[in-house]
């Protein structure tokens, strides 16, 4: 009797399953670009669907289902921010990152309000929105650099409240973001998930003011 083929076990690679994205943005030419870049990645992304003004991303979204949407917050019809607040209502695990140019401090908070997974600026670069991909597939919430270089250091500069502002649990905080952004994110976001690569503008010295 011939010996069994004894074939030796060799562990496969894990590949993680492709993610769906839809785009949408009403500069064509923008969304075509954006598309290039991501199906050229090898970050196992496909674009299946665009769309070019609020209506027509709620509807697409709820259509396909993606598992991430790319948004711009300024487009006709209805703006970013209500769309994405249908979005997250009607297929809340459906990851919703906002892609603008806009990044004020009302901005964020109300887009995180909405329910948005995470905010990427137009002038960010590549590697920031793919570390911005990877992280709400993780379940993370990611925030541009600029956005807390910029937003929080305006807030700083108005003083920190007297009342301290809520706390993430320990075991949820991302070991990227710095304590005091990650404190006033969370004072307009209760779902206690935390910023992921979030910069911190220098803190104020101690004899400048209450903090």
């Amino acid at each position: 009797m011939c010996p069994a083929d004894r074939r030796t076990s060799e562990p496969e690679d894990f590949e993680m399953p492709v993610q769906r994205i839809v785009i949408a943005d009403d500069h064509s030419l923008f969304r075509q670009g954006l598309r290039s870049m991501i199906e050229s990645s090898d970050e196992g992304l496909v674009v299946v669907g665009e769309a070019s003004d609020g209506l027509q991303a709620i509807s697409i979204a709820l259509d396909l289902h993606p598992d991430i949407v790319l948004i711009d917050l300024c487009m006709p019809n209805q703006n970013g921010m209500e769309s994405i607040a249908v979005i997250k209502k009607r297929a809340p695990d459906i990851k919703v990152i906002v892609l603008t140019g806009h990044c004020t401090e009302e901005h964020v908070r109300a887009t995180l309000e909405a329910g948005a997974d995470g905010y990427v600026l137009k002038d960010d670069t590549r590697d920031d929105l793919f570390k911005a991909l990877r992280a709400v597939r993780e379940g993370n919430v990611f925030l541009s650099p600029g956005i807390c270089g910029r937003v929080v250091s305006g807030y700083l500069g108005r003083g920190a409240p007297k009342s301290t502002p809520a706390q993430a649990s320990p075991g949820r905080r991302s070991r990227h973001a710095n304590g005091r952004c990650s404190s006033w994110l969370h004072r307009g976001r209760r779902t206690g998930r935390s910023p992921k690569c979030c910069h911190s503008a220098q803190r104020p010295s101690r004899n400048t003011g209450p903090v």
